[in-house]
């Protein structure tokens, strides 16, 4: 198939011999007019040297996303990268102590633009690239395909894709069912023997935070025996590890059906929810009146609080706000997880938030670990802006 051409300034092609995926509009020389939004592109320097393919997008800022660079088919590229992230997973994943997983991780797998979840035969994608929303029937018919060469039984495909992670590139929101059965909504999924009903249709994000499950297990295995308070709770994730190891949990979470989602999941693990409590509430507000002296662990994990840029001033000031409060009341010798999926928050940013929040409440502090990644949610060493999740397991005295 022939691709329209597009050329690179004179010493632009850098970002693109370093193999990363994104080339900004002040890069492209020369382009041809009325191309559509994703539109597959071949990608050349100032001295008409062929660098590779790429989805095109005349407005956003990032002006084109690379798909290979090689010149091999993108299309055939685009199936192997998704068949190498699945064959990557099995390896790691056994389903019968853990089938919820993420499948592509954009720009981690190749894919910029594309993550795919998967909760046991259930998969949830999450397009935010015209190129892949062009390619939507192509997308399916290949996860099908590779999905039929690994044997992995498909039940349904979800669409999530909001419109806050598609805006840039000029689309919508997008959601529903795109392959499969209608009725399931609802999907029982277990993680590292831990069971969760999982909302794949209305649950944030796509319906757990995979993101975090290595720092899950670590939670609960510094908890047996102990009282931990999990601010954010959401679905009870890191409560239910704590639960499990014999440790007595606070969950506490502003929404109702999150709380109401959490006892669910305490009943399928066959914990006895009268054991445990279970606050509907703000968290700020909650922290105020409540004696954290009571508790040996505390777990702060909350939304994003800077979803653009322009967020960023106020994010500072609520993560500092948050951090602040913990420290100034938990007893000497709590542990504290403290965490940011602000993309626009880095690690250094992060860490002297807290270090200004420790400074300021006069308390000693060490840190235990950091965040420990998770084999699903790979990070490609030449593109490795999608590392937007901090955390610090922090000894306070």
């Amino acid at each position: 198939m022939k691709y329209p051409r597009v050329y690179l300034k004179s010493a632009k092609d850098k970002v693109v011999h370093g193999k990363h995926h994104w080339i900004f509009s002040g890069a492209v020389m020369n382009a041809p007019k009325n191309l559509k939004k994703g539109e597959i592109v071949k990608v050349y320097d100032s001295s008409s040297r062929f660098l590779g393919y790429g989805f095109y997008h005349p407005q956003n800022t990032i002006q084109i996303r690379m798909i290979s660079f090689d010149n091999g088919d993108p299309l055939y590229t685009i199936k192997q990268n998704l068949r190498n992230s699945f064959r990557l997973r099995m390896s790691f994943f056994d389903d019968s102590q853990t089938n919820c997983f993420r499948l592509v991780n954009s720009e981690g797998d190749g894919l910029s633009g594309l993550t795919i979840d998967k909760y046991d035969d259930c998969l949830v994608w999450q397009i935010s690239s015209a190129g892949f929303d062009l390619l939507r029937k192509e997308l399916l018919d290949i996860i099908l395909d590779v999905s039929r060469e690994l044997k992995w039984k498909i039940r349904s495909i979800y669409d999530r894709s909001p419109r806050n992670a598609r805006k840039a590139e000029g689309l919508n929101d997008s959601s529903g069912l795109v392959w499969g059965e209608e009725d399931l909504q609802e999907v029982l999924v277990i993680e590292n023997g831990i069971k969760f009903l999982v909302d794949v249709v209305n649950g944030q994000k796509t319906g757990l935070f995979l993101d975090m499950r290595e720092m899950r297990i670590l939670l609960s295995e510094i908890s047996k025996g102990k009282k931990v308070l999990n601010c954010f709770g959401y679905n009870g994730g890191f409560s239910l590890g704590a639960a499990m190891n014999n440790a007595y949990t606070t969950t506490v979470d502003i929404s109702k059906d999150a709380i109401e989602s959490a006892k669910y999941n305490f009943r399928l693990n066959n914990l006895d929810v009268s054991k445990h409590r279970f606050e509907c509430a703000d968290v700020f507000d909650f922290l105020q009146c409540e004696n954290l002296s009571n508790y040996d662990v505390v777990i702060i994990d909350p939304p994003a609080f800077a979803k653009k840029k322009e967020d960023v001033y106020n994010a500072k000031r609520a993560y500092e706000k948050l951090n602040k409060l913990v420290f100034s009341k938990v007893k000497s010798g709590t542990i504290v997880l403290t965490c940011s999926c602000s993309f626009h928050i880095n690690q250094d940013e992060f860490m002297s938030i807290i270090k200004r929040a420790g400074i300021q409440t006069r308390r000693k502090i060490r840190i235990l670990s950091k965040h420990r990644m998770s084999f699903d949610h790979v990070l490609n060493l030449y593109h490795i802006e999608n590392d937007y999740l901090k955390s610090f397991l922090l000894w306070v005295e």
